[in-house]
Parts: structure tokens; sequence; C-alpha cells
């Protein structure tokens, strides 16, 4: 990949201040092309503050599945904060990093063509794959000032973790999202490399963050630049971000969400402890580390972890295994499933978020290595990945539309029809889809067919 080049950045820097106020402010604008004889195209986001004769700072978001204003929109207060330019592309999503690199290029060169950036504050963010991208052109250019990364960690496009990282790295995560593990060993990775880092885990499933829960990332960076020097910071604002770690801290406490009550004291500690003399914050801390109550759930959280980690490792041997297989024992899948399903009917609230992981786990290893880049080899694969998901998450649609295009496409109308009988069966009643689709065409005049849309 083509690193960013400083003496391009100031040239641009010179030659284009003052000359962009095309765009409204305050507002998602979406799909601006790239140029006139492109497809590829981006959402944006000027702050109100946004001066165009002003250097300003700049995030590039990348959603998994290309949609520029979702990506924007969690990051909307945070840019309103700390006058950050939004922007997002359309056009890169989870598949073949090479692809990405040149999409993220082509979208580099416009924005550093058409806006005044401060080259020390360029951010990259994403959610998911869209995270594992932007950690990724972090990484290889070495000219990012920091990452904001959801829902996932590094890539595995990296062979391995990074040995160097030149950049903060500030990581959100759900309690029940599939890469909770990943997270919490990407940090301890980062943690040794002696690199800045933060982790905010909130309870939800894999997801983007919502404006609310990113904001204090972005108060977390604002701070890493302040004391790299390159962004002035005053007292009251360094006592106002504290004073809302501090009220989070305390409102976690009182809800008895001990764990993440702990996890606070501790960034708070470490945030702020060159500021402000903390023996309250120690003391709270203490009280909490001699919690009988915190003790046994910290060793429940363990215990669960390492089951966590140990299925994890059964399921991805055995989707490796079988995949490779022309008869697969999809009994064994069923069996396993079913058993993790009926488990988290009844498990306490830790083990159940647990077992969610693990569920939406098997569900990503099939839809992925399915959906992206050249995962599977042949139908017999395909139709494996999407019955498992189908297993997994019946009431999904979108496996089922898929089994039946690749079963038409065999033209085994029999198993088509099977698997349309299995979707309006999961409760779909989109009728009008299903006979508006040009897919079914072939389909239209055969008996069981009439039927199952008559029913």
């Amino acid at each position: 990949m083509k690193k960013f080049i400083y003496v391009l950045l100031l040239y641009y820097c010179q030659s284009i201040i003052g000359q962009n106020s095309i765009f409204p402010k305050g507002e998602i604008i979406d799909s601006i092309a790239i140029n006139k004889d492109s497809m590829e195209t981006f959402s944006l986001y000027l702050p109100n503050q946004f001066n165009a004769n002003k250097l300003s700072s700049i995030v590039f978001i990348f959603d998994p599945v290309a949609r520029g204003k979702v990506g924007i929109h969690p990051f909307i207060k945070a840019a309103e904060e700390y006058g950050y330019i939004l922007v997002c592309s359309n056009n890169s999503r989870n598949g073949p990093f090479e692809k990405n690199f040149e999409i993220a290029n082509r979208l580099f060169e416009k924005i550093f063509s058409d806006f005044a950036i401060n080259p020390k504050r360029v951010y990259t963010a994403g959610f998911s794959g869209g995270a594992r991208l932007a950690s990724t052109i972090a990484i290889m250019t070495e000219q990012i000032q920091g990452v904001i990364a959801c829902g996932a960690g590094f890539s595995s496009y990296q062979i391995g973790f990074p040995d160097a990282i030149h950049f903060s790295y500030v990581a959100i995560v759900g309690d029940q999202d599939m890469n909770l593990l990943e997270m919490y060993k990407t940090k301890d990775y980062i943690t040794k490399l002696k690199v800045s880092n933060e982790l905010f885990v909130y309870e939800m499933n894999h997801k983007w963050p919502s404006q609310e829960q990113i904001l204090p990332t972005f108060d977390w960076l604002q701070l890493e630049a302040y004391k790299k020097g390159i962004v002035p910071l005053t007292d009251t604002k360094i006592k106002t971000i504290y004073r809302n770690y501090y009220r989070k801290a305390k409102n976690l406490e009182a809800d008895h969400k001990l764990i993440y009550a702990v996890d606070e004291y501790k960034r708070i500690i470490k945030t702020f402890g060159k500021y402000f003399k903390l023996d309250s914050i120690h003391a709270n801390l203490n009280n909490l580390n001699n919690n009988n109550i915190l003790k046994k759930e910290k060793k429940q959280l363990k215990s669960i972890f390492l089951k966590e980690a140990n299925l994890t490792k059964m399921f991805a041997e055995r989707f490796k295994n079988d995949i490779t297989k022309k008869n697969i024992n999809f009994k064994w899948w069923k069996s396993e499933i079913n058993k993790l399903k009926k488990e988290e009917k009844t498990a306490r609230p830790n083990k159940k978020k647990m077992l969610y992981r693990l569920l939406y786990k098997v569900f990503a290893l099939a839809i992925e290595t399915v959906n992206v880049g050249k995962g599977v080899e042949n139908s017999n694969q395909a139709t494996f990945c999407y019955d498992l998901c189908i297993l997994v998450y019946p009431k999904y649609h979108f496996p089922y539309f898929k089994q039946i295009e690749n079963h038409i496409n065999e033209n085994d109308v029999s198993k088509a029809l099977n698997y349309l009988e299995k979707l309006i069966n999961s409760g779909y009643n989109d009728i009008n889809a299903i006979k508006n689709n040009k897919m079914f065409e072939s389909l239209k005049s055969n008996d069981r067919f009439i039927e199952l849309i008559k029913n």
C-alpha cells in the first residue's frame, strides 16, 4: 500500500486553504463522487465549527458493508465537540485488503486535495472488518495519529500482531460481542509494547457504538494529543473530561456493575493521575477489589472466558476440517448448536453472554467464509456455510435466499423449493418480494411453488 507523503500533504494544506466551502455544515452529505469518471463515492460530515481557512482534524471511517452514512453517524457528537471532519467510504467493505487499500488511497487523495488537513491530526476508525482495515492502514502508513477500533482488533492480513505501533489506540467492544476475548488479548499485547491504549467495554452486542459511547474515546484521544503537544487543552476542559469519567464510574458502582466500575476507576487513575490528586479514587478502587461479590464474579468470569476460548477453538477446528469434506456430518453441528441454545435459555447473565458470543462466532465464521474473499471453492461448501447460518439464526432470511439461488443455478428445483418452504416456515411473510424477485421466475409455474405461495 502506498504511504501518505508528508510533502504532498503539506503542499495541499498550503494550496487549498480557503477554497472548499461548498458543502453545508452540520449534516451528513452522502454519495460524493471521488471524481467525475469514478463510480466510487463517500459520505462527508463537516462540523459546525469547520473553517475552510484553517487546518482541520479528520477521521477516515470504514464500515464493513460500505454504508457511509451509517459509519459517520456514531461520530457526530465527537466531531462537534472537537471539530473533526468525518469521511466514510461507500465502497470499502469486508473483502480483499488489496482492493480496500486502493479504494482508501483514492479517498485519501480526494480529501487531501479538497480540504486543508492537519497532517498531525489524521485518524482512522472502523467497525468489525472496518476496524481491522483502519488498524492495518495505520500500521502500514505510520502516519496516523490514532485509531478508534470498534468490535474488532488487528487483521490477519498482518503476520501476527505488529511488533511496533506508532499511534494511539482506543477500542470499543460489547460484552456480548463475539470479539470480546480478542479485544482483551489485543489490549494486553499493545500494553506490552508500551503503546498508549484504552479499551471501553459496554453492555451491547456486535454493532456500531452510539454517539454517547464514542465520545469518551475522543476525550481520551484529545488528552493523548495534548500530551504529545499537538493540541492545547485548558485546565477547565481536563477537569470536565475527568468529571465525566468519574460520574460514569460512580453510576456503574451505584448500579452494582462492579466489574465495569473497577475498569473505569483504573482508567481514571491511568489517565488523570498526572493532573490531579486521586486519593479518593484509589480508596474506592481498593474497597471494590476487597468486595467478596466482585471477587466471586471475577473468578466466575475467568472460568467462563476459559470455557469460551476452548469451545471457540473446538468449533474453529471442526469447521476447518468439515468444510473440506464432500459429505459433512451436519448432525454434529445440530447437536452442539442446539446444546448451546438450550443452555443459553437458563444460564446466568455472564454465562448467557458467553453463549451468545459463541453462537455469533459460529455464525460469523460461516457467513464470512462464504461471503468474503475466496473462502469457498464449490457449491457443497457454500451449502454447508449457509445451512450453518440458518441453524444458528433461523429467523435471519438472507441464507435461505442464497440457498434457493444456488439450487436454482444448479437446476435442482426440489431443493430450491425445500429452502423456500423453510424460509416461509421461519416467519418470512413478504410474499410480494418473492413474487417480484426475478430469481423465482423459473419456479412460478411449478405446482409446489404455487401452493407454497398460496398457503
